[in-house]
Protein backbone atom coordinates (compact mmCIF):
# COMPACT_ATOMS: atom_id res chain seq x y z
CA UNK A 1 0.00 0.00 0.00
CA UNK A 2 1.42 3.40 -1.02
CA UNK A 3 1.61 6.37 1.34
CA UNK A 4 -1.35 8.78 1.27
CA UNK A 5 0.16 11.51 -0.88
CA UNK A 6 -3.32 12.84 -1.64
CA UNK A 7 -3.92 13.64 2.02
CA UNK A 8 -0.49 15.25 2.24
CA UNK A 9 -1.57 17.43 -0.68
CA UNK A 10 -4.79 18.38 1.09
CA UNK A 11 -2.82 19.40 4.18
CA UNK A 12 -0.72 21.71 2.01
CA UNK A 13 -3.85 23.03 0.27
CA UNK A 14 -5.13 24.58 3.52
CA UNK A 15 -2.10 26.81 3.99
CA UNK A 16 -1.82 27.62 0.29
CA UNK A 17 -5.50 28.55 0.17
CA UNK A 18 -5.03 30.98 3.06
CA UNK A 19 -1.94 32.40 1.39
CA UNK A 20 -3.84 32.86 -1.87
CA UNK A 21 -6.66 34.64 -0.05
CA UNK A 22 -4.39 37.00 1.88
CA UNK A 23 -2.18 37.67 -1.13
CA UNK A 24 -5.22 38.25 -3.36
CA UNK A 25 -6.74 40.65 -0.82
CA UNK A 26 -3.51 42.63 -0.65
CA UNK A 27 -3.03 42.62 -4.43
CA UNK A 28 -6.61 43.79 -5.01
CA UNK A 29 -6.17 46.76 -2.70
CA UNK A 30 -2.88 47.60 -4.39
CA UNK A 31 -4.64 47.52 -7.77
CA UNK A 32 -7.49 49.71 -6.51
CA UNK A 33 -5.08 52.29 -5.13
CA UNK A 34 -4.23 53.53 -8.62
CA UNK A 35 -0.68 54.37 -7.52
CA UNK A 36 1.96 52.94 -9.90
CA UNK A 37 4.63 53.01 -7.19
CA UNK A 38 2.37 50.94 -4.94
CA UNK A 39 1.83 48.44 -7.76
CA UNK A 40 5.56 48.07 -8.33
CA UNK A 41 6.72 47.89 -4.71
CA UNK A 42 3.74 45.88 -3.49
CA UNK A 43 3.83 43.49 -6.43
CA UNK A 44 7.53 42.82 -5.94
CA UNK A 45 6.98 42.31 -2.21
CA UNK A 46 4.18 39.80 -2.87
CA UNK A 47 6.50 37.86 -5.17
CA UNK A 48 9.03 37.76 -2.32
CA UNK A 49 6.28 36.48 0.00
CA UNK A 50 5.33 33.67 -2.36
CA UNK A 51 8.98 32.73 -2.95
CA UNK A 52 9.77 32.61 0.79
CA UNK A 53 6.71 30.57 1.70
CA UNK A 54 7.13 28.17 -1.21
CA UNK A 55 10.77 27.63 -0.23
CA UNK A 56 9.71 27.09 3.37
CA UNK A 57 7.14 24.53 2.25
CA UNK A 58 9.63 22.62 0.12
CA UNK A 59 12.30 22.59 2.84
CA UNK A 60 9.89 22.33 5.83
CA UNK A 61 11.75 25.29 7.36
CA UNK A 62 9.66 27.45 9.70
CA UNK A 63 11.98 30.46 9.33
CA UNK A 64 11.10 30.97 5.67
CA UNK A 65 7.40 30.73 6.48
CA UNK A 66 7.77 33.37 9.19
CA UNK A 67 9.74 35.65 6.86
CA UNK A 68 7.01 35.40 4.22
CA UNK A 69 4.29 36.23 6.75
CA UNK A 70 6.27 39.21 8.08
CA UNK A 71 6.73 40.67 4.59
CA UNK A 72 3.04 40.09 3.84
CA UNK A 73 1.81 41.90 6.93
CA UNK A 74 4.24 44.78 6.30
CA UNK A 75 2.82 45.23 2.78
CA UNK A 76 -0.78 45.13 4.01
CA UNK A 77 -0.26 47.49 6.94
CA UNK A 78 1.75 49.90 4.76
CA UNK A 79 -0.95 50.12 2.11
CA UNK A 80 -3.55 50.65 4.81
CA UNK A 81 -1.54 53.41 6.45
CA UNK A 82 -0.54 55.30 3.32
CA UNK A 83 -3.36 54.58 0.86
CA UNK A 84 -6.65 53.65 2.50
CA UNK A 85 -6.47 54.54 6.18
CA UNK A 86 -6.88 52.24 9.15
CA UNK A 87 -10.01 50.09 9.32
CA UNK A 88 -10.15 48.13 12.59
CA UNK A 89 -12.39 45.40 11.19
CA UNK A 90 -10.20 44.81 8.13
CA UNK A 91 -6.98 44.95 10.14
CA UNK A 92 -8.22 42.46 12.72
CA UNK A 93 -9.58 40.13 10.03
CA UNK A 94 -6.26 40.19 8.18
CA UNK A 95 -4.19 39.59 11.30
CA UNK A 96 -6.41 36.70 12.42
CA UNK A 97 -6.18 35.12 8.96
CA UNK A 98 -2.42 35.64 9.06
CA UNK A 99 -2.33 33.82 12.40
CA UNK A 100 -4.38 31.10 10.74
CA UNK A 101 -1.81 30.89 7.97
CA UNK A 102 0.94 30.43 10.54
CA UNK A 103 -1.04 27.71 12.30
CA UNK A 104 -1.81 25.95 9.00
CA UNK A 105 1.86 26.05 8.02
CA UNK A 106 2.87 24.63 11.39
CA UNK A 107 0.37 21.79 11.05
CA UNK A 108 1.47 21.24 7.45
CA UNK A 109 5.05 20.74 8.60
CA UNK A 110 3.75 18.21 11.14
CA UNK A 111 1.24 16.17 9.15
CA UNK A 112 2.43 16.32 5.53
CA UNK A 113 5.64 14.34 6.20
CA UNK A 114 3.63 11.81 8.19
CA UNK A 115 1.12 11.26 5.39
CA UNK A 116 4.04 10.91 2.97
CA UNK A 117 5.41 7.84 4.81
CA UNK A 118 2.47 6.15 6.57
CA UNK A 119 1.28 2.95 4.88
CA UNK A 120 -0.38 1.12 7.79
CA UNK A 121 -4.19 1.67 7.54
CA UNK A 122 -4.62 1.54 11.32
CA UNK A 123 -1.96 4.17 11.90
CA UNK A 124 -3.36 6.24 9.04
CA UNK A 125 -6.78 6.31 10.71
CA UNK A 126 -5.15 7.51 13.93
CA UNK A 127 -3.31 10.26 12.06
CA UNK A 128 -6.55 11.25 10.33
CA UNK A 129 -8.30 11.58 13.68
CA UNK A 130 -5.41 13.62 15.09
CA UNK A 131 -5.37 15.90 12.03
CA UNK A 132 -9.13 16.51 12.05
CA UNK A 133 -9.17 17.26 15.77
CA UNK A 134 -6.16 19.55 15.62
CA UNK A 135 -7.39 21.54 12.62
CA UNK A 136 -10.87 21.88 14.15
CA UNK A 137 -9.43 23.16 17.42
CA UNK A 138 -7.07 25.55 15.65
CA UNK A 139 -9.73 27.21 13.51
CA UNK A 140 -12.26 27.33 16.37
CA UNK A 141 -9.66 29.25 18.38
CA UNK A 142 -9.13 31.58 15.42
CA UNK A 143 -12.85 32.37 15.34
CA UNK A 144 -12.77 33.08 19.07
CA UNK A 145 -9.70 35.26 18.59
CA UNK A 146 -11.47 37.29 15.92
CA UNK A 147 -14.57 37.79 18.07
CA UNK A 148 -12.62 38.76 21.18
CA UNK A 149 -10.42 41.11 19.14
CA UNK A 150 -13.51 42.94 17.90
CA UNK A 151 -14.77 43.21 21.47
CA UNK A 152 -11.37 44.57 22.44
CA UNK A 153 -11.53 47.26 19.76
CA UNK A 154 -15.02 48.42 20.66
CA UNK A 155 -15.07 47.93 24.43
CA UNK A 156 -11.53 48.74 25.50
CA UNK A 157 -11.73 52.52 24.86
CA UNK A 158 -15.01 52.65 26.79
CA UNK A 159 -13.56 50.58 29.64
CA UNK A 160 -10.50 52.83 29.87
CA UNK A 161 -12.65 55.96 30.00
CA UNK A 162 -14.97 54.56 32.66
CA UNK A 163 -12.31 52.89 34.81
CA UNK A 164 -11.95 54.66 38.17
CA UNK A 165 -8.15 54.42 38.12
CA UNK A 166 -5.38 54.14 35.59
CA UNK A 167 -4.28 50.89 37.26
CA UNK A 168 -7.68 49.28 36.58
CA UNK A 169 -7.63 50.41 32.95
CA UNK A 170 -4.12 49.05 32.37
CA UNK A 171 -4.96 45.78 34.12
CA UNK A 172 -8.07 45.27 32.00
CA UNK A 173 -6.15 46.03 28.83
CA UNK A 174 -3.35 43.62 29.76
CA UNK A 175 -5.84 40.85 30.58
CA UNK A 176 -7.63 41.18 27.25
CA UNK A 177 -4.40 41.31 25.27
CA UNK A 178 -3.08 38.27 27.16
CA UNK A 179 -6.28 36.36 26.34
CA UNK A 180 -5.97 37.17 22.64
CA UNK A 181 -2.30 36.19 22.66
CA UNK A 182 -3.11 32.86 24.32
CA UNK A 183 -5.84 32.11 21.78
CA UNK A 184 -3.50 32.99 18.93
CA UNK A 185 -0.91 30.39 19.93
CA UNK A 186 -0.77 27.50 17.48
CA UNK A 187 -1.93 24.15 18.86
CA UNK A 188 0.79 21.74 19.89
CA UNK A 189 0.64 18.01 19.55
CA UNK A 190 1.13 15.93 22.62
CA UNK A 191 4.16 13.71 22.99
CA UNK A 192 2.07 10.58 22.47
CA UNK A 193 -0.03 11.85 19.55
CA UNK A 194 -0.15 9.57 16.50
CA UNK A 195 1.33 12.16 14.16
CA UNK A 196 4.28 12.93 16.39
CA UNK A 197 5.06 9.30 17.22
CA UNK A 198 4.74 8.25 13.56
CA UNK A 199 7.05 11.04 12.46
CA UNK A 200 9.63 9.93 15.02
CA UNK A 201 9.49 6.36 13.72
CA UNK A 202 9.77 7.55 10.14
CA UNK A 203 12.88 9.57 10.91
Amino acid sequence: MAPSLTKAGWVRTVSRGLLAGLGGWTALELALSGVPEAWAIGGLSLLVVVACIEHGTRTAHAGWHRLGRVVLVIVFVSERLFLFGLDPFAMIAFVVLLIGLGVAQSLERTFAPVYAVVIDPAVLRMVDAAAVGTYARAFALLCMTFAISLLLVFLLPLAIVQSPTLFAAVGLSAALVALITFLALPPRLGRNSPARSTRRRAS
